[in-house]
């Protein structure tokens, strides 16, 4: 029994430490500039090749950026809505997933068994996530057409598939 209880306590806590690592705060602000980083990225689903883009790369048209971890359950709810809108709107707006603290293995495998085409930059570390925030996840930015941080969603509540493209449809108008 001592045991069991010993287990679970680990596993809550794994679980727990994918979704909230240190205290509340975000680095960035609606109306500010979204900060510029660099990153692998793979596209479709195919993780046998890659491309190195910047975030300043995608400006002329809105971006959905998402910070997440596949081992947090908000990270995989938040993902299936964002999936959803990329379907629809990938020609509207640019889509960027950026796990934090995960590596290559672990998102190819989330992505392959989900059957998610976004495109995604795995990093083993939260550096480019702390640019934007210090903890909670998933974290999603919607960025104007110049790179303006015109929305932001965080764990509570996720972003949903509606809210989601109403802000994409405001932002093209």
């Amino acid at each position: 029994m001592r045991a069991l209880k010993f287990l679970f306590l680990s596993l809550l806590a794994v679980i727990l430490s994918a979704c909230v690592a240190e205290p509340e705060g975000e680095n960035v602000k609606i109306g500010g500039v979204a900060p510029d980083f660099s990153v692998e990225v793979f596209s479709g689903g195919v993780f046998s090749s890659s491309r190195t883009i910047s975030l300043s790369s995608m400006k002329g048209k809105p971006v959905v950026l998402v910070f997440f971890n596949t081992s947090c359950p908000d990270c995989r709810e938040e993902l299936a809505e964002v999936q959803k809108l990329y379907d629809l709107r990938g020609d509207d707006a640019g889509f960027l997933c950026v796990a934090r603290s995960e590596n290559l293995e672990s998102v190819e495998a989330y992505w392959t068994d989900n059957e998610l085409t976004l495109p995604v930059a795995p990093q083993n570390d939260s550096r480019i996530y702390n640019l934007y925030a210090r903890s909670i996840i998933p974290r999603t930015y919607i960025l104007d057409s110049k790179g303006i941080i015109v929305a932001t969603f965080s764990d509570s509540p996720v972003a949903d598939f509606s809210s989601l493209n109403r802000i994409i449809d405001t932002v093209l108008q």
